[in-house]
C-alpha cells in the first residue's frame, strides 16, 4: 500500500490482487472508503497513479461524497 498525494488530497493505493493480468491498482481514502480502481495500471507505476488520479479529479470527489452520504 502506498500513499499518493495529488492537488485535492491524500489516498492510500493498493495492488489490485483480483486483476489476472497482474495490473492494477485500488483507490481508497485516508480512513478507508473505497472510491476507485484503475485495471490498467501497474501497481508500482507512481507517475502513473498520479497522472490518473489528476486525470479523474471531479469523478473521483463526487464519488467519495456519495460514498459518504454528502450527495
Amino acid at each position: 500500500m502506498a500513499q499518493i498525494n495529488v492537488s485535492f488530497g491524500t489516498y492510500n493505493v493498493t495492488r489490485d490482487t483480483d486483476n489476472v493480468e497482474g495490473k492494477g491498482v485500488k483507490v481508497s481514502t485516508m480512513d478507508g472508503i473505497p472510491v476507485y480502481a484503475y485495471a490498467k495500471i501497474d501497481w508500482w507505476n507512481t507517475d502513473a497513479i498520479v497522472e490518473a488520479l489528476e486525470r479523474d479529479k471531479d469523478k473521483l470527489i463526487q464519488f467519495e461524497k456519495r460514498k459518504r452520504g454528502m450527495n
